[in-house]
């Protein structure tokens, strides 16, 4: 039996033969587009940043925000150049994403979560100007946690997240979302099905996912696309022997 899984976001090569493998017909429909803001003020704010004369240390909580960091370095001419800023961000492809594209710069904390990565940063006492690379749509578990506990902290709006709506007409098996837009953006135009299991690869998204749908959601304990994956496998041959 093959099953008919939705990703709302591009998988790579490899995680679509596995897929195969496992008797899975992943079906990509991306609900998002990014489109970056590459402004004077941003290139200026990165550039303090990495010159790192302020000490400043980085937030992220997305690797789209990671990827439009490294294009704005490009537009200081600064790619390649020594870095020296520190980098606060979440696990998973965010922290891929800066190791490759931010390399030489300091992973100071990580977080599984928005909120986890909130409270990571006030347990280590952190004394460095924080400076949040975000969204215009970002989620307000980080900001209001550190605000929360009196940390001053600036957020830099580097990309708009587009919303891209569109119906899907078979029945699925299973949904897997990435971010909270790609939640809103779905369920703008589309129900899940009355079996359909929705898998998040956050406790944000699964949040998201909740207050549109009561359908079963599994939750990854870290935010990585190939552990999504073999969660999802997992499911399925357990369902199997269930059944």
């Amino acid at each position: 039996m093959n099953y008919k899984v939705l990703s709302t976001r591009k998988l790579t090569p490899e995680l679509h033969n596995e897929a195969r493998q496992h008797g899975i017909d992943l079906i990509e429909e991306e609900f998002i587009r990014i489109k970056p803001l590459l402004t004077e003020e941003n290139r200026l704010a990165i550039k303090g940043w990495i010159d790192d004369k302020e000490n400043i240390a980085a937030i992220f909580t997305s690797s789209n925000a990671v990827d439009i960091a490294s294009g704005l370095l490009k537009a200081n001419e600064m790619e390649g150049r020594r870095m020296r800023g520190k980098i606060c961000c979440l696990t998973g492809a965010t922290l891929r994403a800066a190791q490759e594209k931010l390399s030489g710069c300091q992973v100071m904390v990580t977080g599984t979560d928005s909120a986890d990565l909130a409270k990571n940063i006030l347990a280590m006492g952190i004394s460095s100007p924080l400076l949040f690379f975000c969204g215009n749509k970002r989620r307000d578990e980080l900001p209001a946690a550190l605000k929360d506990k009196g940390k001053k902290f600036n957020e830099l709006v580097i990309y708009e997240t587009v919303e891209t709506p569109a119906r899907i007409a078979v029945t699925l098996d299973a949904i897997l979302f990435f971010t909270p837009s790609a939640v809103q953006s779905f369920f703008s135009v589309n129900k899940a099905g009355n079996k359909t299991v929705c898998f998040a690869i956050g406790n944000t998204t699964a949040r998201a996912i909740a207050g549109h749908t009561g359908n079963k959601v599994i939750t990854c304990t870290t935010p990585d696309q190939e552990l999504m994956m073999k969660e999802l496998w997992v499911y399925f041959q357990n369902n199997n022997r269930q059944g």
